[in-house]
């Protein structure tokens, strides 16, 4: 069912071309009433509406959105092909930025062609990757969505730690400029029993992908985008949007759906930075929502006013200008606003819902949020509560299945397969000392950093104070050349005309004097206005360096997070290479200081049982002998045959002796780990030359060496 809430009047450019009446049939459909721009030599169609012809044969962009501007109208149609898409979009930026002011601070902006079908769903897309969710385009997308009782989906695009995963964080979209906006959004989707659905997706770095592939899946009559985070000043003051549209800029989207796709577009042009106005005022927040229906009793009587004619910055007075950009730099509020944010709160308290209520509300409102699934089957459109119903069940039922998955875990080090070497040991507990300076640098620069971020801040506050001052002795100077100059020249005039002829004027003498102190006062003024000018340079000076260092004390975080998991990950490799040492085992000389002479299980009368018990390691005497294992050593000395010998248990029944060592290097109750030396190979005992006669016994029987080496 169609709200009987309508927008308010809309502003519709009629040209010769038979697709402006696509705007024209929108404004008729869902607004209260049209005023029409159309060409002075165009034949008045037979519709109720305010017609005003344009100035020229044909009207244009900064025609429309002065003439809306000046009629108070927001809302304005225009049809697709006014204008290539990037010369159209370009001329709406700067007209905005030419023409908006406190009442009408920005424009919602149909762009449509054909036979517009009627509103039965929309999408509203809010890329939050590098900024808050915009309230103006939340409610905007609501005001329409109400008005035509179409389904709602909301894309919302941004990291996955920003955006809501359950009803509980639906508090995260909200910051404190656009809070009333987004919770009379809440409340006008409640009140009407709008159905609205927000799909979630992570950031990525193409957004037209998601867009494209969340427009594949379902026929959309509207998309409402909108132009924010936009320098809509600059761009008023250099005639051009360079840059603005390219890839990954705020104006790609409404440039792609204009270039790829024909479906009607809602262009709501937000975040617009004047130069004179007030600065709160100029904030697309709470008055922004008069030209949506939000309206305040007193800033509704001011809406209600005629809306004055705004002049173009190249006429404004520079005085006045450095006036507003200080109070701009400043944030200064205005009592205006203090007074219209207390009516405010005062009309939400009486209607139960107030900031906390609003949002405890969306439970009632908004279907459970969901990560962005490609893949799920588009649901029936239309308003009809089972619908509606269905449509929850099945994006809950997908949420298991279609919610990304958080980034894995490093896996925890494994040990090599029959454990890790001394020198592998050593090599891990090097790369762990390595990542740990490195980790204790980064967080010693990130220390750095943070210092520098707390210097340009005071940097910055005492910039802001010494603004302050500035801005005061502008206001002053200001002042007193007013009112210099209004005396000045009341003297002068009392000196001519029939005001000369009155008895009691003034004396050639206080002429001068006005004239004189009106001169005094302009030098002051001028003095002013270049300490303003310097102080304000200075503020936004420490305001970029601030800026800068912020950006620098994020990179150096993450750099030391990067650094700090490194770390971690080589220090718990290190760790269990050490622990995994105990169970290492490896042949009781170095690679390339022996060759085998005879093996286990050989016979011959070289020995006395004439079986050989071990291994024979041949090579110059004085070479380490190394423990083949960890363990602790039982025995050492002279044994007759054997010579000098080291007898080493390693548990489970294991032991290891090492025979014929020309020295022994440890002591019976020491523990050793395996590569520790031990002796040096010789020739002691019943042994034909230098060599280490290797043996291994499980329970005190021999055993192959090489098995139990693992060779």
């Amino acid at each position: 069912m169609v709200s009987e809430r309508r927008t308010p009047e809309m502003l519709v450019v009629l040209d010769s071309d038979p697709n402006s009446l696509a705007p024209l049939t929108i404004a008729q459909r869902y607004a209260d009433g049209t005023v029409l721009l159309t060409a002075w030599n165009a034949d008045p169609l037979e519709i109720e509406a305010v017609v005003q012809d344009s100035s020229t044969a044909e009207p244009t962009i900064s025609e429309a959105l002065q003439v809306a501007a000046q009629r108070g109208l927001p809302w304005v149609g225009i049809r697709r092909d006014f204008a290539a898409p990037e010369q159209l979009l370009t001329e709406l930026m700067i007209a905005t930025a030419r023409h908006s002011h406190d009442i009408v601070p920005g424009f919602a902006v149909f762009l449509a062609d054909g036979q517009p079908a009627p509103f039965r769903r929309i999408l509203a897309i809010v890329d939050r990757s590098d900024g808050p969710i915009s309230g103006l385009l939340a409610y905007a997308a609501v005001a329409v969505a109400d008005t035509a009782g179409a389904q709602l989906d909301i894309l919302i695009v941004g990291d996955a730690d920003e955006n809501p995963h359950s009803e509980d964080e639906l508090e995260s979209l909200v910051i404190s400029r656009e809070q009333e906006l987004y919770d009379a959004a809440v409340a006008r989707a409640r009140g009407e029993g709008l159905p609205v659905t927000w799909i979630t997706a992570a950031s990525v770095a193409d957004l037209w992908s998601v867009v494209a592939d969340q427009l594949s899946q379902h026929d959309y009559d509207l998309v409402i985008d909108d132009l924010g985070d936009v320098s809509l000043a600059r761009i008023g003051v250099k005639d051009t949007a360079s840059g603005t549209l390219a890839d990954g800029a705020a104006g790609e989207i409404p440039l792609k759906l204009l270039t790829q796709t024909d479906v009607p577009l809602l262009l709501v042009m937000d975040e617009i930075r004047l130069g004179l106005a007030p600065p709160a005022l100029l904030r697309a927040g709470a008055m922004a929502a008069i030209a949506l229906g939000m309206v305040a009793a007193p800033i509704a009587a001011a809406a209600a006013a005629p809306a004055p004619a705004t002049a173009s910055r190249e006429h404004q007075d520079p005085v006045g200008t450095l006036i507003a950009d200080l109070e701009s730099a400043l944030g200064t509020a205005t009592e205006e606003e203090a007074e219209a944010r207390r009516a405010q709160d005062a009309d939400r308290t009486g209607r139960g819902t107030s900031d906390d209520g609003a949002r405890a509300q969306a439970e009632q409102i908004v279907t459970q949020p969901t990560a962005y699934a490609p893949q799920a089957a588009a649901v029936p459109s239309g308003s009809e509560q089972a619908a509606v119903a269905a449509q929850s069940q099945a994006q809950s039922e997908d949420k298991a299945t279609s919610d990304p998955k958080p980034p894995e875990a490093p896996k925890p080090p494994k040990p090599p397969k029959g454990g890790a070497t001394p020198s592998q040991v050593t090599k891990a507990e090097k790369q762990a000392a390595k990542d740990k300076a490195a980790f204790e640098k980064d967080k010693a620069q990130k220390a750095k950093t943070k210092e520098a971020v707390a210097e340009a801040e005071a940097a910055r506050a005492e910039a802001e104070a010494e603004a302050a001052v500035a801005l005061a002795d502008l206001e002053a100077a200001t002042l007193s050349h007013t009112e210099a100059a209004d005396h000045a020249a009341a003297t002068l005039a009392a000196t001519t005309g029939v005001a000369a002829l009155l008895p009691g004027g003034p004396t050639e003498e206080q002429v001068v004097s006005a004239q004189l102190a009106e001169q005094a006062a302009a030098e002051s003024l001028a003095a002013a206005v270049a300490s303003g000018e310097e102080v304000l340079a200075a503020l936004e000076s420490t305001e970029q360096a601030l800026a800068e260092e912020q950006a620098t004390l994020e990179e150096r975080s993450e750099q030391a997070r990067e650094t700090k998991a490194e770390y971690a990950q080589s220090k718990a490799k290190a760790e269990v290479y050490q622990e995994s040492l105990a169970e290492t085992r490896q042949p009781p000389m170095a690679k390339g200081t022996y060759r085998l002479t005879a093996r286990f299980g050989q016979t011959g009368g070289y020995w006395s049982s004439g079986v050989h018990t071990g291994l024979d390691f041949a090579g110059p005497t004085g070479t380490p002998i190394l423990a083949a294992a960890s363990g602790k050593v039982v025995s050492t000395g002279y044994e007759g045959s054997y010579g000098n010998q080291v007898i080493i248990d390693h548990g489970d029944g294991y032991q290891t002796t090492y025979n014929h060592l020309s020295g022994i290097g440890v002591s019976v109750g020491d523990k050793v780990s395996t590569g520790d030396q031990i002796g040096k190979r010789g020739s002691t005992g019943n042994s034909t030359g230098a060599h280490l006669h290797f043996e291994v016994t499980k329970d005190g029987k021999f055993i192959d060496p090489e098995g139990w080496l693992g060779w």
